[in-house]
């Protein structure tokens, strides 16, 4: 046995003689287990060379060799060598834009056969090296569940310092990209005759990675976007209040993204008015037109199921021009509805920016569905402003500013509020959604008939020992003696500093 004698070879750059060594001492005994390190090695050494060479036919035919010799699952060292040598040729390969599919999956057949210490930084580089290069690949899902989530390090979990900037972790990559491709789909036949490719959601896979997912989201509830992506395969699942319930605490802490109302739009798509709203919401963000194509596309097949053919229209040209300005192709999809009677017989819009005002404020208030409500009178305007003073009881109030929460409001309205916040000092309150109560009741209100008794000297009066105060008088021109009936407003008087009942209008 001459493995001393190869190792030497190999340490001098000599793998020609070394190889040539290595295969007369396998020949003599096959089954040898030092025969075949030493042959291994020398494989190692010449697939090291290939790597730096990028000469990947090279590689994969050093590694056939290796994976020939048959070595027993407890040889690990060779091949968590040789990790570190793939993962570097696929890394070259992503920054040379030299990654072909074809490659990739011809380099995962092989370390299937391999044998790696679980977990390990080899281990660990290998799967960054496939993460990486994975964009438009198809068998992600496949490679992510060989290699086996299960054999993360600590140091994967960690955010990554990269010039100067901070990356989420390792982790969170991969389990938003294996997300990402169940709800994209697999290909699975463009036999249709317009040419549009179909994808089959596999539904079994989704449900077993919810579980895996969920337990990231509670063992790590710093990551941003895991709850985003469960939310989305919740909704392939079928489970709309749940997708619902999962998604709102993210959709708030990223509600100037566009992607969010894109999905919120998903989520409401057989409630045509909050789907509406959640496009023109999700249109209406601030981001270059390359970055929406795809949500207008969506956003124009739900017009043209609606019949705003107008719009959709509009959005359709759009899409197009933002495509034909990057050079990307013309979905066939688009196309078709390009020759469609109702595009030709539509009116050419130089713009849809009015139409999304009008439709967008309800999309915010979604965000806060499921938030508790606070039962509120308004106790005064400014309609300038649009300016609303409130009162919960003598205790609690405020001012808020109702500009695009509610169409109109008057003194005196009841309505239920969400509050986001309120300034202690001032009663500034951020209310995210305003709506009117239907039950008219509240203990700061009252109902009452009587004779108001107005002084000759005086152009104010009193209801029993409510206050009427001029401007009313002169609203409902209202006499003395006249019996009436009048909504009244428990209201604070600052000049007596005390609080006391004022008429607020007249019930007929």
């Amino acid at each position: 046995m001459s493995f001393k004698e190869v190792k030497e070879l190999r340490q001098q750059g000599k793998l020609k003689e070394a190889l040539e060594l290595a295969k007369s001492d396998l020949d003599q005994n096959l089954g040898d287990i030092w025969n075949k390190r030493s042959i291994a090695w020398v494989h190692y050494d010449y697939l090291k060379l290939a790597v730096e060479n990028n000469d990947f036919n090279e590689v994969k035919s050093k590694l056939d060799d290796t994976i020939a010799l048959q070595l027993p699952g407890s040889e690990v060292m060779v091949f968590d060598t040789i990790a570190f040598q793939l993962g570097k040729l696929i890394f070259a390969m992503v920054k040379n834009n030299s990654i072909n599919t074809d490659n990739l999956n011809k380099l995962f057949e092989c370390v299937k056969q391999m044998h790696f210490t679980k977990p390990s930084d080899g281990y660990s580089f290998l799967h960054k090296a496939f993460l990486k290069a994975s964009g438009g690949w198809e068998r992600y899902c496949d490679f992510a569940d060989w290699w086996d989530f299960n054999n993360f390090q600590l140091v994967d979990y960690e955010e990554q310092e990269y010039n100067s900037k901070t990356m989420m972790s390792t982790v969170e990559q991969a389990y938003i990209h294996y997300a990402k491709d169940l709800t994209i789909g697999k290909f699975v036949t463009n036999d249709d005759p317009l040419g549009f490719a179909k994808r089959e959601i596999d539904t079994d896979r989704v449900a077993a990675f919810l579980g895996q997912l969920d337990d990231l989201i509670q063992k790590h509830p710093s990551y941003i976007y895991p709850p985003y992506y469960k939310s989305k395969l919740l909704l392939l699942n079928g489970s709309k209040e749940q997708a619902l319930t999962e998604f709102l605490p993210f959709a708030k802490l990223k509600k100037n993204d566009f992607w969010v109302w894109d999905l919120m739009a998903e989520i409401y798509k057989d409630e045509k008015d909050k789907c509406l709203a959640s496009y023109c919401k999700a249109i209406s963000c601030k981001i270059p037109g390359s970055f929406l194509v795809k949500t207008r596309q969506k956003f124009a097949e739900f017009l043209i199921n609606h019949q705003y053919f107008d719009e959709a229209r509009y959005e359709i040209d759009r899409l197009t021009t933002d495509r034909e300005a990057n050079g990307w192709r013309i979905p066939n999809k688009v196309l078709t509805w390009k020759q469609s009677d109702w595009y030709l017989k539509s009116e050419k819009v130089k713009s849809n920016k009015d139409f999304y005002n009008a439709h967008f404020v309800l999309a915010e208030s979604l965000l806060f569905n499921n938030d508790p409500e606070v039962k509120v009178v308004i106790t005064n305007l400014n309609q300038e402003k649009k300016i609303a003073n409130y009162s919960i009881d003598k205790s609690n109030g405020g001012f808020f500013n109702y500009q695009g929460l509610i169409e109109k409001i008057d003194i005196g309205d009841i309505v239920n509020i969400r509050v986001q916040s309120v300034d202690d000092e001032s009663g500034f309150t951020k209310v995210n959604t305003v709506r009117k109560n239907v039950d008219n009741k509240h203990p700061m209100l009252r109902i009452e008939e009587g004779v108001i008794r107005i002084k000759d000297e005086a152009n104010f009066g009193f209801l029993g020992n409510t206050f009427v105060d001029p401007t009313i008088i002169g609203k409902y021109h209202l006499l003395d003696g006249q019996n009436i009936n009048a909504l009244s407003l428990l209201s604070f008087n600052k000049k007596k500093n005390e609080w006391g009942w004022k008429v607020i209008g007249k019930i007929e």
